[in-house]
């Protein structure tokens, strides 16, 4: 099991904290900012984090993880593959600006379904997220 001052080491030894001055996407002024594709180069240590985080919702009966692109996905695959054969991990893209639901993917009506972000400021991607699951009736 993974402690959080593993998780907290490995994310300063991979550059994924930056200090200074950013102002996010979203607006907001911060003197930190984590940039998440840096800690997404090891692996190991990611299939672990997640797999961990997967673990939290065995027995939940989840049909599908889904997450907005690019971050989320990788964090969607591993979780969707420890918690069976038969979740499916998708993603939604932004496309002229709204998030949507692309390459055939589908939620059917009914579906438990998960949302995963690997980073978060405001949540308006994850509320877009969650606005199309709902779309479906899931």
């Amino acid at each position: 099991m993974i402690n959080k001052e593993e998780i907290m080491r490995k994310f300063e030894e991979s550059g994924a904290i930056q200090k200074g001055h950013f102002k996010l996407t979203s607006g907001v002024h911060s003197d930190a900012y984590i940039q998440c594709a840096q800690i997404m180069q090891y692996p190991e240590f990611i299939h672990n984090l997640c797999s961990e985080l997967g673990k939290k919702f065995k027995g939940n009966n989840i049909d599908v993880i889904i997450g907005p692109a690019m971050g989320a996905i990788i964090m969607s695959h591993v979780m969707a593959m420890v918690l069976g054969p038969w979740v499916r991990a998708i993603f939604t893209e932004r496309e002229n600006g709204k998030m949507t639901l692309r390459r055939s993917f589908k939620i059917n009506k009914g579906e438990k379904v998960l949302v995963v972000e690997d980073i978060t400021t405001t949540g308006s991607s994850v509320r877009e997220v969650i606005d199309i699951v709902k779309s479906r009736q899931a």
